[in-house]
């Protein structure tokens, strides 16, 4: 090919310009049909059967799209830092930033619990489940253990390892050897060169966590039975995802908007609140929710003694003391975390509360600003004194502020908000677990955001579309595209159809990519032949997904938000819709859940259509 573009450049001679061309675009064809059969062949069916190895080879492809977050050195005071140095360095941060003090009046605005847990014994056949339903993780821990080969020989050292079980639970004694943890360092974003940019995972011991998991068991079943945490945490509970929180948090602001009242939201950021946790207060706090005697000394000895180091690559920290948080990576670390912040909510019961772990929402209602700004600001000098008491530390940097109102309103705060001498910023739209809520409860800023990142999984699709078989780019599509369009859809995926249409544009075009067929090929025959849910009909199709699983896990957060009523009448009628639609006074009123679901379910469905019996795929065909 070069001796004939050669040849062409001292000539100029156009039939050898023919002849280059026809012969640069044969070893072009070939070129790509070596790869397509090589890219073939490393993605065949075997491979396949094994999703890790499949992911590897993936990564590996992709790899130039990625960003490497792995740290190998840092530079500090005009000094690099590399090796073990470094480990300790961040080791010694990890332990310092978590100092708390002690203070007894923490535990004064929770009322104490009469009923008092008991830790029942385990067996056999609950440490068995426990072992085979951990994943299989290649983290290795402390002592250099796998999960994976314990699990071949547990049917020999069951009944040693329920013994031993059973010994913690009636000693309340958790063995120290249990508690050392091996951190990694997990980059979050922003410079490099910042050590507080950077979050500290725990890799605990492999016997470790199954009896971690055997006590969280039996807190949460006696956390549940008695209603001890607060229904304004959404994170680490059953049925309760993010979707759910910030579906609450949309219904509630457009609930103040068919009610015209004024919303005023503060969305607080903690700062390293896993790891500021005193330990103290935690067990006053538990004892007041009635976790005592032999579950209390347990859990004070699971706290006790809790000691890590820091590995980055093969250097390894010394070890330290841990005195304050719970271990992130841990399974009783979030469950204790939300029971100690749970008391939050006792600050202003007039506010409505939605938190996730620690990002905590709290939103204010009134007719007049001036209301609100003297609510939010008593509000805020109460959350100060509490969050003292409690040892936790506000960002006030990252802690905002958004008034939400009908777009024809344009009412500002007459006063600023204030913590402590720190004032609050007010923002025009904020993000929160994800999602951008903009103060006139429009997703226009959302949409963008999401066709942003959608934008670049089309463009790593487009780069491999002619190597790539079929089956690895729908898997790429489903990975990296799809999951994005579905994330808390159900709060965004009532936006307009203008916003829906630029996102339909890219779903097609993934598609045809996908096919490798031209960009005016004609999409109808794609969504059907690979089974693909058109985005015009994904927020009908998941609406009436999580109605589903909301009456089979009976999930009362979700049917609470739907307040489905039937459509009673004194006079029969064939034509009269089984569910009673509420009126709603504005547009955004008809964006509520409780108005959507109704009118989608009516759509759809008869009346003596029985939804538990109904699948995915008929969903899929009433749409």
């Amino acid at each position: 090919k070069n001796v004939l573009y050669d040849s062409f450049v001292k000539t100029r001679d156009e039939e050898q310009l023919r002849e280059f061309k026809k012969f640069r675009n044969f070893v072009n064809a070939q070129l790509r049909k070596a790869k397509q059969l090589y890219y073939a062949a490393k993605f065949d069916s075997s491979c396949l059967r094994q999703p890790d190895i499949v992911w590897k080879q993936l990564n590996s492809l992709l790899r130039s799209q990625s960003q490497d977050k792995a740290i190998v050195n840092m530079t500090i005071n005009n000094e690099i830092i590399s090796g073990s140095e470094l480990a300790n360095k961040f080791n010694d941060y990890f332990v310092s930033v978590g100092h708390s003090t002690y203070n007894s009046n923490a535990k004064d605005n929770i009322s104490r619990t009469s009923e008092t847990m008991f830790l029942n014994p385990t067996d056999t056949a609950e440490v068995f489940s426990v072992f085979m339903n951990m994943k299989n993780s290649r983290s290795r821990d402390c002592d250099d253990l796998l999960i994976k080969p314990v699990k071949f020989v547990l049917d020999l050292i069951l009944p040693c390892i329920t013994h031993l079980y059973n010994l913690i639970l009636s000693s309340s004694v958790f063995p120290k050897s249990m508690q050392v943890a091996k951190v990694s360092v997990l980059y979050k974003g922003g410079d490099k060169n910042d050590m507080s940019n950077y979050r500290p995972i725990s890799i605990l011991p492999v016997f470790s966590k199954p009896i971690e998991k055997i006590i969280y068991s039996r807190l949460l079943t006696f956390f549940e039975k008695y209603s001890v945490l607060t229904d304004s945490q959404f994170g680490f509970r059953r049925c309760r995802s993010t979707e759910s929180a910030l579906l609450v948090q949309k219904e509630t602001i457009l609930e103040n908007f068919e009610s015209k009242l004024l919303t005023l939201g503060i969305l607080v950021d903690f700062s390293k609140a896993f790891d500021r946790i005193n330990h103290r207060t935690l067990l006053d706090k538990l004892d007041c929710y009635g976790i005592r005697g032999v579950p209390l000394s347990l859990i004070s000895s699971y706290l006790q003694h809790r000691s890590q180091y820091v590995q980055i690559s093969n250097n390894k920290s010394s070890t330290q003391r841990i005195s304050s948080g719970v271990p992130q990576g841990s399974i009783l670390g979030p469950l204790l975390f939300i029971t100690y912040v749970n008391d939050i909510v006792n600050i202003e019961t007039s506010a409505k509360f939605i938190i996730y772990a620690d990002d905590t929402s709290i939103f204010f209602s009134d007719f007049r600003e001036e209301v609100l700004t003297f609510k939010a600001n008593y509000f805020l000098n109460k959350l100060k004194s509490w969050v003292v008491m409690n040892s936790l530390v506000i960002n006030t940097s990252k802690t905002k502020a958004v008034l939400f109102q009908c777009p024809g309103s344009r009412i500002t705060l007459s006063r600023d908000l204030f913590l402590g001498e720190c004032a609050i910023e007010c923002v025009d739209s904020i993000k929160t677990l994800g999602v951008i809520f903009s103060c006139h409860m429009s997703w226009n800023n959302h949409v963008t955001y999401i066709h942003k990142k959608l934008c670049k999984v089309v463009g790593i699709m487009n780069k491999f579309r002619h190597i790539l078989p079929v089956n690895i780019k729908k898997l790429i599509y489903n990975a990296l595209f799809y999951p994005v369009l579905c994330y808390s859809h159900l709060v965004w995926g009532s936006t307009t159809k203008g916003n829906i249409d630029k996102l339909r544009l890219l779903q097609k075009k993934a598609l045809r990519i996908i096919e490798n067929v031209p960009r005016d090929y004609h999409s109808l025959p794609l969504f059907e032949k690979h089974k693909v849910i058109d985005i015009t009909n994904l927020y009908a199709h998941r609406l009436i997904a999580n109605y589903q699983r909301s009456v089979r896990d009976n999930n009362v957060i979700s049917l609470d938000l739907g307040n489905l009523e039937a459509n009673e009448s004194v006079y029969p009628s064939r034509r009269r819709p089984p569910w009673r639609i509420p009126f709603s006074r504005t547009n955004f009123g008809l964006q509520r859940y409780r108005h959507q679901l109704p009118l989608f379910l009516n759509t759809l469905f008869s009346r003596d259509t029985e939804m538990h019996s109904v699948s995915h795929r008929s969903i899929q065909e009433a749409l």
